[in-house]
């Protein structure tokens, strides 16, 4: 559901109104982080900000160039900076960012898959107790490297906001659309730019993008 910011009706909007939400000083006890937060919601996989600005966040496969000769380094730098200077317009409605930052791995589907076989374990009479127990140790130590981040890897990021240009819905529709475009022409020129090396990026979901963001709290 949208937030309250985009039910204004267009009979009712100034043309020429602007989004007024400044960040400040969080007041301890006083207000909550929300209220304070820039970000509004979601609409689709894409973050509101109160701020007035839909944005999209990507996330690209790395390259190994440990397995590189100097040669090979230096390609894949001018490829990535000839990117760069092709995908960075400077344009006010489309600014990109990118991010390289250490997450802990998430093994979520793992300690599920396990908690499962687990189950299945205590339900086939057939199963001796070795091999439940052994299962059980998976689940409690791979749920131990989840709680206390144990494990982390480098992620890839390419942050793209685009600006709702007013505060009504149709201005938050048709920025949507800008934004699908900009992701869409950003991938193809990535993937086109740096396919020798068979990189590949996909834009995350909403779901996705609140575990990055909790991360990043």
């Amino acid at each position: 559901m949208l937030k309250s910011i985009f039910r204004k009706k267009i009979d009712d909007i100034n043309a020429y109104e602007e989004f007024t939400f400044t960040p400040k000083a969080l007041e301890t006890g006083k207000e909550s982080f929300e209220e304070n937060s820039l970000i509004n919601g979601f609409y689709f996989d894409y973050i509101v900000t109160k701020t007035g600005y839909l944005v999209a966040i990507l996330e690209a496969t790395g390259i190994n160039l440990d397995l590189m000769n100097t040669e090979e380094q230096e390609e894949v730098f001018n490829d990535y900076n000839s990117l760069l200077m092709a995908t960075l317009t400077g344009e006010s409605n489309d600014i990109q960012q990118n991010i390289d930052t250490t997450f802990p791995v998430d093994f979520d589907l793992y300690v599920k898959s396990w908690k499962k076989q687990y189950l299945n374990n205590l339900a086939d009479n057939d199963c001796n107790e070795i091999l439940e127990n052994l299962t059980a140790s998976y689940v409690q130590e791979y749920a131990e490297y989840q709680r206390n981040s144990i494990m982390s890897t480098k992620r890839h990021l390419v942050v793209i906001k685009n600006k709702i240009k007013k505060n009504n819905e149709d201005s938050l529709l048709f920025s949507k659309q800008e934004l699908d475009d900009h992701v869409k022409d950003y991938t193809k020129a990535i993937e086109s730019a740096l396919s020798q090396y068979d990189m590949q990026i996909r834009l995350l979901n909403n779901i996705e993008v609140k575990k990055i963001l909790k991360h990043m709290i």
